[in-house]
């Protein structure tokens, strides 16, 4: 049975910290809606599953309810089910949608906070339950897999739910990894968390966040859409994340290591834009805005005036990349001085040499226990942190530490240091 799965539609919004010419209705969250219905029939899919926060708060109601209404319509007269669940955005909306369609349309499960079983037939005879709990108000303390009993079924079995997984003393219907793991289901569809991902681990049962289909701010970076899901008696043997969003939202480092010349400076970060934006377009046909914050990182001369030389990219840096609008939301600058790290190293007994010596010897990738000085200097560093008085009685230091990690990070901290001694060196000069 082919199944699109989606959720946290938020219809009602539409992405934000975009610049230039943007028609609100392009990036709106109901256009998404719509290519989702459009994506279900294309793919000939036997059943739409949808995982609650479909409309974006009350407020929303008057707005969401017509799309998502005809949506809902097209589907069914398509021959294509929707089952959906409430989330906390949506839990007082939702059954109003429900009683305005027939029931072979549109079927809303657990509206009572009680979790019902619902059995899909595909055209093909294919059979699958769906096990389904909905929010009953805004905020729900407990966790819903403490009253999930419905038991083992004759067909393959998804489980449809609106929860905050990984945090169990959370309002918003928290659930553990392990509650959906130890029950007989092939496939969870989750809703909440607007990244999409697989969070399941091998041999257990499919954990999926569909996220949200249209990313809606710089917060939700990467592809958005939704997934098509193949489930047979095995469990699930395909699934595939459809992009459908008509903005997307990255972070781009751009290193400017060498860079002597404002000129070169301002080339570099260009192509790197413009590179960004034919990567994004060709991942998916809908995009048309893409929204860059910009790290500018790496070793320059310049690294006194490149905040100054890049202060108007956000501002006004806007290309036209195969017909993706790409525009940069934000720039930060980390760049460090221009400097050879084995040169200061040989210079004499100061701290700038002790520094660049210890950068050095921390960037090796031998073993520490091959260096059993600089592993006692490593490895004093968390019980430092522990009994440090910033830092005394926090309860959730980690017992354990990585060699690699802290050599990574040591060497980071090392360099902020050095790069402050030799600015202080050229500003007294």
């Amino acid at each position: 049975m082919r199944i699109l799965c989606a959720g946290d539609l938020h219809i009602g919004r539409s992405a934000s910290r975009l610049f230039g010419n943007v028609e609100p209705r392009s990036v709106s969250a109901a256009a998404a809606w719509t290519r989702i219905v459009d994506t279900a029939i294309a793919r000939r899919v036997d059943l739409v599953a949808l995982s609650g926060d479909l409309v974006d708060k009350d407020n929303a109601y008057f707005e969401a309810i017509g799309p998502l209404e005809a949506g809902v319509r097209r589907l069914g007269e398509a021959g294509i089910p929707t089952v959906a669940v409430a989330g906390n955005h949506d839990w007082s909306v939702l059954p109003e949608l429900g009683r305005a369609l027939p029931a072979e349309y549109c079927r809303l499960l657990g509206a009572d906070g009680k979790w019902e079983r619902h059995l899909v037939v595909a055209a093909s005879g294919e059979r699958l339950y769906v096990d389904g709990w909905s929010f009953r108000a805004e905020h729900v303390r407990e966790n819903p897999m403490h009253t999930y009993a419905l038991g083992p079924a004759d067909a393959p079995v998804l489980g449809l739910l609106h929860t905050d997984l990984g945090a169990t003393a959370s309002s918003y219907a928290g659930t553990a990894m392990h509650d959906l793991h130890r029950h007989p289901v092939q496939m969870w569809l989750l809703g909440h968390i607007h990244t999409p991902g697989i969070r399941s681990t091998q041999g257990a049962p499919v954990v999926l966040y569909p996220g949200s289909p249209q990313a809606l701010d710089p917060g939700e970076p990467g592809v958005h859409g939704a997934w098509v899901v193949q489930m047979s008696p095995a469990g699930v043997t395909h699934i595939e994340l459809v992009p459908l969003a008509s903005a997307r939202y990255e972070r781009l480092a751009v290193d400017v290591t060498g860079a002597a010349t404002t000129d070169e400076l301002r080339q570099r970060l260009t192509a790197a834009v413009r590179s960004a934006g034919q990567t994004a377009a060709g991942t998916s046909s809908p995009l048309r805005h893409l929204s860059l914050r910009v790290d500018v990182v790496g070793s320059t001369p310049l690294h006194r005036t490149v905040a100054r030389q890049v202060a108007a990219m956000a501002d006004d840096l806007s290309l036209a990349v195969q017909d993706v609008a790409v525009c940069v939301e934000r720039v930060e600058v980390r760049t460090r001085p221009a400097y050879d790290l084995a040169q200061l190293a040989k210079g004499p007994e100061d701290a700038v040499a002790v520094l660049a010596q210890l950068i050095q010897e921390l960037e090796v990738g031998r073993p520490l226990d091959e260096r059993p000085e600089l592993a006692r200097l490593v490895r004093a560093v968390p019980e430092a942190l522990v009994t440090a008085k910033p830092y005394r009685g926090l309860p959730d230091l980690p017992g354990e530490f990585d060699d690699a990690a802290l050599c990574t990070e040591l060497a980071s901290q090392a360099t902020l240091l050095l790069d402050e001694l030799l600015l202080q060196k050229e500003t007294a000069q």
